[in-house]
């Protein structure tokens, strides 16, 4: 007995083939296509760094955010910045906010770590920084 496909029956599957391979070019497994991002952070190097690659690992390229007004106004540029509300040893409490030229800042949900048994590792806070930026709705 043989089997033969249609068609019709393979074309969903191409068709659900290659939008999946456009999700995954969309977060940044092909090369960088996403917004010029300016970033602010100003708490642990190795969490500003961790946020650094996380953001560039969704197609963004990550630049420090200046005061200069010419680049705040721009709006091919988006601007990111970090926001902690709780940073100690055993804790790290924050949220990412985002706003593009002068349209009004939008902030993503706080997100927790806490540690009960010893003090935050440099891998929690790579951790951490890539949980902020997969599930802080940034639109990108």
């Amino acid at each position: 007995m043989s089997v033969r496909l249609s068609l019709p029956v393979l074309l969903p599957c191409v068709a659900v083939a290659a939008l999946l391979n456009m999700a995954d070019a969309g977060r940044g497994h092909a090369a960088a296509t996403g917004p010029e991002i300016l970033f602010s952070c100003d708490v642990a190097p190795v969490l500003c760094e961790a946020l650094i690659a996380a953001l560039g690992e969704r197609g963004a390229s990550v630049r420090p955010a200046t005061a200069d007004p010419e680049v705040a106004a721009d709006a091919t540029r988006m601007r990111v910045r970090l926001h902690m509300e709780d940073h100690s040893q055993t804790r790290v409490r924050g949220h990412l906010s985002w706003q593009m030229g002068t349209a009004p800042a939008a902030h993503g949900p706080s997100f927790d770590l806490t540690v009960m048994d010893h003090v935050i590792q440099d891998d929690m806070l790579r951790d951490f920084a890539d949980l902020l930026v997969a599930r802080s709705g940034l639109p990108f």
